[in-house]
């Protein structure tokens, strides 16, 4: 079963074999991450308390949102690093990788320091609704978080390089390297320390900070390293090349922003209009049904800068090939959801007992909105890597406009299955309209806003 296994991985031409080696080992690794993460909650839990823990989820919520100010230069840089590697242009390589870390770096520089400054006057015993914990202690662990998440950023340029350079897996393992240092170092403080959620900030941001610096290190400096070549120096930083970043990088933004702004509304209108058990039993589901749609992620994420070096190549054979294979892989899904919707009461039974009940038509109607994610997933990372988003982009400001009232509307008629459809119409029109598109540059036959 191994040498099968191994023969498949190996069949293929080279980037097709890249893609199957990635995804195996992401596989590996994705495992490893929910073995981690599993095993970190409780500790962490047992560290502090629940009460505190919940603490640290709002906080850590709160300070991710920070991550969008980078203006998608993360995904610029993926799109851009691809088409110089494949034109074997490593001077361009280097002076990208060299520009983007400056770009960052003088972005979250900014965040930060206004951040410090507005700190001071924020009461977050107020803002988080907490009395456990004192406000000018929660300053400081406030301070100190944003003040490793956004070193955390400008080192997380590497990430993006290693998902251009076609090394998912690798980008996997470094997730996985802080997860593993993260659980060491809570498992020392449970025995050495007093509980505290200062130490959660050094633990859970200032580990990965350390984690990434000495990866980035170890891919930067050695002569014989991977990124040697194409290194980050200070000759090699073109402020010209900002626009190209900015550019593709702003598109990406934006998307993220919108559907940022239709799927963090979902929780809040179940709640408002169809109450507090609705919600549960939708987030309940949706973990189940979710897992297939990670899978598909796992599956999709090399074919983004594969489908970038395609093109650049001008391999209009390879992601034709490649597109139908993706629509027969996506195509297996709808059985899948099938069986895991009629899988579904035994498997909550498994999982939650009695505690909450779910209704069969809510399944039914979460697999249909699982499966317009992973069929939109699909044409979505294939255009994200050929590059051409500004219809994605028109299309998600639209539906970031009309969906939230639309969903606000459905849910007084019919419920948390009104939500539902929408989002799913949401989905699934975006999936037509990018098949379109995809074909149209595939035939070389888009003009005006397909090949824009």
């Amino acid at each position: 079963m191994i040498r099968r296994l191994l023969d498949i991985i190996k069949s293929g031409d080279e980037r097709t074999r890249t893609i199957k080696v990635n995804v195996f080992q992401s596989f590996i690794y994705k495992g490893l991450s929910i073995a981690l993460s599993l095993l970190i909650v409780p500790m962490t839990i047992g560290f502090v308390n629940a009460e505190q823990y919940g603490i640290w989820l709002t906080i850590s919520s709160i300070v991710g949102w920070i991550g969008y100010f980078d203006l998608g230069l993360g995904h610029g840089l993926r799109n851009k690093y691809t088409e110089a590697k494949a034109k074997a242009d490593k001077k361009l390589m280097s002076e990208l990788v060299s520009t983007a870390y400056v770009l960052i770096a003088m972005i979250f520089i900014v965040v930060f320091a206004v951040f410090a400054i507005a700190n001071h006057f924020i009461n977050w015993n107020s803002f988080l609704g907490v009395s456990q914990v004192d406000n000018s202690h929660l300053q400081r662990i406030m301070l100190i978080m944003v003040g490793f998440f956004c070193v955390n950023m400008i080192l997380g340029v590497l990430r993006s390089l290693l998902l251009g350079d076609q090394r998912t897996s690798m980008a996997s393992l470094l997730g996985v390297i802080e997860q593993f240092c993260s659980l060491l170092f809570i498992f020392i403080l449970t025995k050495v320390a007093n509980p505290d959620l200062l130490y959660l900030v050094f633990v859970y941001s200032g580990v990965p900070c350390v984690v990434a610096l000495l990866f980035s290190l170890f891919l930067y400096v050695p002569e014989n390293s991977l990124f040697h070549a194409i290194r980050p120096r200070l000759s090699n930083i073109k402020i010209q090349l900002s626009k190209s970043l900015l550019s593709l990088g702003g598109k990406f933004f934006i998307i993220q922003l919108s559907l940022l702004l239709i799927f963090q509304c979902v929780n809040i209108i179940i709640s408002r209009n169809c109450g507090q058990m609705a919600v549960s039993q939708y987030n309940l589901s949706y973990k189940y049904f979710q897992i297939l749609y990670m899978v598909s992620v796992i599956i999709l994420t090399p074919y983004w800068s594969a489908f970038s070096d395609a093109y650049a190549r001008d391999d209009n054979q390879w992601m034709n090939e490649s597109f139908k294979s993706l629509t027969r892989m996506m195509l297996l899904s709808i059985p899948v959801l099938i069986v895991m919707v009629f899988m579904a009461p035994l498997f909550f039974k498994v999982w939650i007992g009695d505690k909450v009940m779910i209704p069969f038509q809510l399944n039914v109607m979460v697999a249909l909105y699982v499966m317009s994610q992973i069929f939109s997933g699909m044409h979505t990372y294939i255009i994200n890597g050929l590059g051409k988003v500004s219809l994605q982009l028109i299309i998600y400001i639209f539906f970031s406009v009309i969906s939230i009232p639309a969903m606000n509307y459905l849910s007084t008629k019919i419920g948390i299955y009104g939500i539902l459809s929408a989002l799913i119409i949401v989905y699934f029109t975006q999936a037509f309209v990018c098949r379109m598109q995809i074909r149209k540059l595939l035939a070389n036959k888009a003009v005006g806003l397909w090949n824009a």
